[in-house]
């Protein structure tokens, strides 16, 4: 295997091809390589496209042990993932222009779901089954095109961050038709709820806290700025948005 290592010779049984396996398991999970390459994707999942290499080095060292001496506990890595400085910071010089992403698509939704209402569902299931939600985003749960998933973690889309040799994979799937297909999706979403072709089932949302909030525009809007952009909408788009909802009789 990489590295010259060898997996010692044994008698052809299976308790000896699952020992072969984790052997070979092990040996990958361990390489150098592994806990930078892993707390790189888990970062750029969770947090910020482009992490700085500090920050996936603090990763890689709770990868590497938990603090217990225990190797690869997931747990301890996103908690050190979601807990570091460069997470819970969001503006910093040094990383000026590096930090964010672009949410991908399910997530989007999912977000949506949670924020109105849908937190105890029982039954909720991936509604979309008519693939109506892939043709409009390019990703639906467990149609990935390839096991390198729906878009490449160093995609670098044309433009700014291509310039600025700055990642941003989720642009990968986003392009002329998706760029408008997938918010007049979230729109309808966001009109009739989570429901299926065929009636099979329906997960209304719940609006009735910003109805009520309704009749003071700047209260609305700073809630669901609070709610989906961590408070970090810009004035300008504030204001835009208010004027628009203020010409809504």
């Amino acid at each position: 295997l990489v590295g010259g290592y060898v997996i010692p010779a044994r008698a052809p049984t299976m308790e000896n091809a699952m020992k072969d396996v984790q052997d070979a398991v092990r040996h990958f999970a361990t390489h150098p390589n592994t806990a930078p390459f892993i707390s790189r994707q888990l970062i750029q999942f969770l947090v910020t496209d482009n992490p700085s290499p500090a920050y996936i080095q603090r990763v890689s060292t709770v990868f590497a042990d938990n603090g217990a001496g225990v190797f690869g506990d997931l747990g301890a890595v996103v908690k050190a993932i979601l807990l570091d400085d460069e997470a819970r910071t969001p503006t910093q010089p040094e990383l000026d222009g590096a930090l964010g992403r672009m949410k991908e698509p399910v997530i989007r939704a999912m977000a949506i779901a949670r924020v109105f209402g849908m937190k105890n569902q029982p039954g909720f299931q991936w509604w979309n089954e008519g693939s109506e939600f892939y043709e409009a985003s390019k990703q639906e749960p467990g149609y990935s095109p390839s096991v390198f998933n729906f878009y490449r973690p160093d995609y670098k889309p044309p433009g700014t961050l291509t310039a600025s040799n700055k990642a941003g994979p989720v642009f990968q799937i986003i392009d002329s038709y998706t760029a408008i297909s997938f918010p007049n999706l979230l729109w309808s979403l966001i009109e009739q709820g989570f429901t299926r072709w065929d009636e099979a089932y329906d997960f209304p949302l719940d609006l009735s806290r910003e109805v009520a909030m309704a009749g003071t525009v700047d209260k609305l809007v700073d809630h669901l700025n609070l709610l989906f952009c961590a408070g970090q909408l810009s004035a300008g788009s504030r204001t835009i948005i208010i004027n628009a909802v203020n010409q809504i009789p």
